[in-house]
């Protein structure tokens, strides 16, 4: 049962960055506040702890692909919320 719900914060978290990417996306980053940024940067920070405990601990394959999607996810997004440079 923990498991289940292991995954269903995981998804949660990773929906809520899918949604944060998809608008910066959608500004070209422009709407992006430095707190916005620090927060995906915590999240991802987050993530890789959790990688690193779970492949120590209780090596689940899925639950562990989870948490290197949700890794990627909020890199992008930390990536994307910087807005775009133009010359």
């Amino acid at each position: 049962m923990e498991t289940i719900f292991e995954c269903m914060m995981i998804l949660c978290i990773c929906a809520g960055l899918a949604w944060e990417l998809l608008r910066f996306l959608s500004s070209g980053g422009q709407t992006a506040a430095k707190w916005e940024r620090l927060t995906m940067i915590t999240i991802c920070i987050g993530f890789v702890v959790g990688i690193v405990w779970k492949a120590m601990e209780k090596p689940v394959p899925w639950i562990f692909a989870f948490y290197v999607i949700g890794a990627m996810l909020s890199y992008t997004t930390a990536v994307f919320s910087f807005p775009e440079k133009k010359a």
